[in-house]
Formats: C-alpha cells, structure tokens, sequence
C-alpha cells in the first residue's frame, strides 16, 4: 500500500517529471528505473497492484488526473524492451539537477551503488528498459469538437545513436 512505502512521494514526483520530459522531448524516452516503473504500473488502470476495491472508473480518473497535472494530458504506457544507453539524461539535468538516488533503486528500495556511481562519474546512465510512454496520436494535441477519446496513439519514434550522443555529449560538473 502507498503509505507503508517510504519511497512513494518521491517515486510520484519522478514519475511526473519522467512524463514531463516524454512531453518536451516529444518523443518516446526509455523508462528503467525498476522503483519508479513500479509506481506507473501501480497507478495505470487495471494494475494487479492497484489498490483493492478501487472501480476501474475511479483508477481511470486518477491516473489522468496524475498524467494532467503532471504534464498537462494522459500518457500511453507501452511496453517496449531495450538496452542501451539511456538517451535523456542530459535533458533531465538540465529541468531539474542530478538524478535522484530513487532512479537507481530496485522495487524493494534497494540501490544499485555501481549504476549511480557510473552516472555520478560519467553523466551516462547504461541500463534495460521494459517499457515508454507512446507519441499521442497528433490528433489527440488539438482539442476535439465531438467529445470523444479516439484511443489511438501513433507508433513510437525510435531512438537513434546521434539522438543519444546529442543527450551525452556535454556535462557539467
């Protein structure tokens, strides 16, 4: 349950910035931090983990409503395996400062010292992912005149080398 995790208010906040950046980047970014994807597939609709007894409506709601307020519209969750190195680091850094200790944990709020030490040192962040957030379709950016969730996203972007050495290639200490 949310209250007995002490990590819960911080996985929330990066969550929201994880999706804040999916936005201004405008394009698919690799989600591979275990603690905080934990979090996302918590409160995504129809999550074995969801909290008991909540109707399916009422997840609805309030996963949009997170998705809103975070960024300002819903996010697609997509699965999507990789490994690689992790493109929007720098862009991270340059919204909000260093990655938080967070980002290196494990579901159970374990850390992965050699990861967060190899970030700490490199600025680079070498990891798998399960999962992204989807592009909306563009259709889904302009307000709708009928009312209704069309439902559909446009496939996701890839991620190109030139794309992750633009993200690496300047560091500030």
């Amino acid at each position: 349950m949310p209250g007995q995790d002490t990590h819960h208010a911080a996985a929330a906040e990066e969550l929201a910035r994880f999706f804040q950046l999916h936005v201004a980047l405008d394009r698919p970014i690799e989600m591979w931090s275990e603690r905080i994807d934990r979090h996302w597939h918590d409160m995504l609709p129809g999550s074995e983990t969801a909290e008991p007894g909540t109707p399916s409506s009422k997840a609805h709601e309030a996963y949009d409503r997170f998705c809103i307020e975070a960024c300002g519209r819903r996010i697609i969750h997509a699965e999507g395996k990789g490994h690689g190195l992790i493109s929007w680091t720098a862009a991270y850094e340059e919204r909000f400062g260093k990655l938080p200790e967070i980002w290196f944990m494990n579901e159970g709020g374990v850390v992965d010292r050699p990861a967060r030490d190899h970030y700490l040192q490199t600025g680079m962040v070498i990891a798998s992912w399960d999962c992204s957030p989807l592009q909306p379709d563009p259709m889904e950016r302009r307000p709708k005149d009928d009312g209704k969730d069309s439902g559909k996203t446009a496939p996701p972007k890839p991620i190109r080398d030139s794309d992750k050495d633009k993200k690496t290639s300047s560091r500030s200490g």
